[in-house]
């Protein structure tokens, strides 16, 4: 069996082996409709499942800084780089050091959104220092396989760009070489993963509602046009942005109980215009992130996040 055919086999098998793990659950979308969602298990705390963690030493400045740099050096662009531990501290909340950098070339991203918008939701690539109570500092990011499930990419030839680009980055940052392991993909697909309504304006219109949207505990760290110069090296995207959203106020308790939670911020909503020329909003599922960093879906601190997140999407969908 050639390495292609291996990794199609692998990622169908995950896909597969994600949906029997799942657990059948019920929730509502940003509209109000009732629609069944498929929940992944509780993961073990610290070891979320599709991560990749690395020992990195013990100075988290420095090694936020080696990660922008094998960024940049690779050809991408630094989208956001968030430390979770300062917003805490705005909070009067203590956490260990927690920083997430999210970035990469967008060129790695393209032939997954090309082949299904959505998959913006999880690009490009996101890393997480953070530093436990002993001192010692590691590097957390999604696995390349963890990508490719959540964005609904079997074919390998879809993720291949992302994984070279997402593993280079991580080689960099951390002078490690070779195949990096990732945890198993138990309970994680593409069904659940994100939450979908229609909106009833444009694209760039439902883009600004998202700062509408939000109040003084939320700021707008970056806004992405995807769609924009994505013709030069293949078919163009229709509209589609991503926009990156801080809550230190929602989302620090999270941290604070389950630190690779950090991994998962700031909240991103993506917009985009479907074939159908209707504008969608789409955000990550709070119970299923919840769950994949060994938290609970009724936890009162994931319920408040989850409610934010549809009160905002509401406010964009209009």
């Amino acid at each position: 069996m050639t390495s292609v055919a291996r990794r199609r086999a692998f990622l169908g098998a995950a896909l597969a082996a994600g949906l029997l793990a799942s657990v059948v659950g019920c929730g509502r979308s940003a509209e109000g409709e009732e629609v069944t969602t498929l929940a992944p298990p509780p993961a073990a705390a610290g070891h979320p499942p599709g991560t990749v963690t690395l020992p990195v030493g013990s100075d988290v400045p420095a090694e936020v800084k080696k990660l922008q740099d094998a960024i940049t050096a690779g050809g991408g662009t630094v989208v956001a780089t968030v430390d979770n531990t300062a917003d805490a501290d705005l909070l009067g909340v203590t956490i260990p050091p927690n920083t997430v950098v999210v970035g990469g070339p967008p060129a790695a991203g393209l032939p997954m959104l090309r082949d299904n918008q959505q998959a913006a939701a999880a690009l490009p690539g996101r890393y997480l220092v953070t530093q436990d109570a002993v001192g010692a500092v590691k590097l957390v990011y999604n696995g390349p396989e963890y990508v490719a499930v959540v964005a609904g990419a079997v074919d390998p030839a879809l993720s291949t760009p992302f994984a070279q680009s997402v593993t280079q980055v991580a080689d960099a940052a951390t002078g490690a070489t070779g195949t990096q392991k990732t945890a198993p993909l138990v309970g994680v697909s593409p069904t659940g993963f994100l939450r979908v309504a229609e909106s009833n304006t444009t694209v760039p219109i439902a883009v600004t509602r998202v700062t509408v949207a939000a109040t003084n505990r939320e700021t707008v760290i970056s806004t992405q046009d995807l769609a924009t110069g994505s013709g030069a090296s293949g078919p163009a995207l229709r509209a589609t942005q991503s926009v990156l959203l801080s809550a230190p106020e929602f989302t620090t308790p999270l941290v604070a109980a389950a630190p690779t939670f950090g991994l998962e911020l700031p909240l991103r909503f993506v917009i985009w215009l479907n074939d159908k020329n209707v504008t969608q909003v789409g955000y990550v599922d709070v119970g299923v992130l919840a769950a994949r960093h060994g938290l609970k879906a009724d936890d009162p601190n994931v319920v408040k996040l989850a409610a934010e997140c549809d009160r905002i999407a509401k406010i964009v969908a209009g």
